[in-house]
């Protein structure tokens, strides 16, 4: 289910990832994914993962696990 206002915060994830700089685990394609899920529903399916990992071999382990 959709949260009210979704647009919104779709619109302010989209943005900051716009520029913000790309940092592998936090501002990166993993991450900003995750982030439009959460715009969506208020569940955040990276959460777990956030922070966790710091360059591209780690964000393909956590592709891979999924």
């Amino acid at each position: 289910m959709r949260f009210e206002h979704w647009p919104v915060r779709l619109n302010a994830v989209i943005g900051k990832h716009r520029r913000a700089p790309h940092v592998w685990g936090r501002s990166d394609c993993i991450m900003f994914a995750a982030e439009c899920v959460w715009a969506l529903t208020q569940k955040f399916p990276g959460e777990k993962h956030f922070g966790n990992y710091d360059d591209e071999t780690g964000a393909l382990r956590i592709i891979a696990e999924y």
